[in-house]
């Protein structure tokens, strides 16, 4: 454990930026009418291999009212290089309904192959975690690197993702009002982004934070909102 802390010190200390670390989201989750559950999002430092890394972990449960049609408990664990956010290890347990998936993928760049159960994917590049994408984001955030295409692993498949900010707009959320810009994912193809033709907004304090206060997503049950009621630096 002692030689643990040492190694994320010493990692703190060469890549000079703590910026996320320690950092917990939480967020209301409910569709127009009613709500639904929370998610919770925290950012820290790990060890990957020998490594350290970045560790992002999410929990996303819904409420005991909508337990009963539709019960949700997601959790994702995205381990990420500290260098650009890539991805090198996700390990995903979802539980959705009646869908239920568990999803295990480590990445070796050495070899640019994805594993993932008995099967591999060939890459040509660096992926990235949909989950991490919000903390690339926002990492030296500036809006000159607009629209960036972005190279997207999740589940399985990859797929480019192009990201655009539609629009600057003033919003109210339990944590506070803040005026923010919107970012949306966008499919560089003919291929849907999003399963059942969803589409993604998230909204990012206009500010050096860029906290994402606000996430909408189509889905095939309605339109999810989580807005943010907890924010610990």
């Amino acid at each position: 454990m002692r030689l643990k802390l040492i190694i994320i010190f010493l990692c703190s200390s060469i890549f000079g930026t703590e910026k996320f670390i320690g950092e917990v989201l939480k967020y209301q989750a409910g569709f127009r009418f009613f709500s639904a559950g929370e998610a919770i999002i925290s950012f820290d430092w790990d060890t990957l291999a020998g490594d350290s890394v970045y560790f992002i972990n999410a929990d996303i449960k819904t409420n005991s009212f909508l337990d009963r049609f539709y019960r949700i408990r997601d959790n994702i664990k995205t381990w990420i290089s500290p260098l650009n956010f890539s991805l090198k290890k996700v390990e995903k347990n979802i539980s959705e309904g009646k869908y239920k998936k568990k999803h295990r993928a480590e990445i070796d760049y050495l070899s640019n192959i994805i594993s993932y159960g008995h099967k591999k994917l060939n890459i040509q590049s660096f992926v990235f975690d949909p989950l991490a994408m919000i903390y690339k984001l926002r990492n030296n955030f500036n809006t000159q690197h607009f629209p960036k295409e972005i190279t997207i692993y999740d589940m399985g498949k990859i797929k480019n993702v192009l990201f655009k900010i539609e629009q600057i707009e003033k919003i109210k959320v339990p944590f506070g009002e803040f005026e923010c810009l919107i970012i949306s994912p966008y499919s560089t193809n003919t291929k849907k982004l999003l399963k059942n033709n969803g589409q993604m907004k998230v909204w990012f304090t206009n500010d050096k934070k860029m906290i994402p206060i606000k996430i909408e997503q189509i889905t095939n049950i309605g339109t999810m909102v989580m807005e943010l009621k907890e924010y610990i630096p």
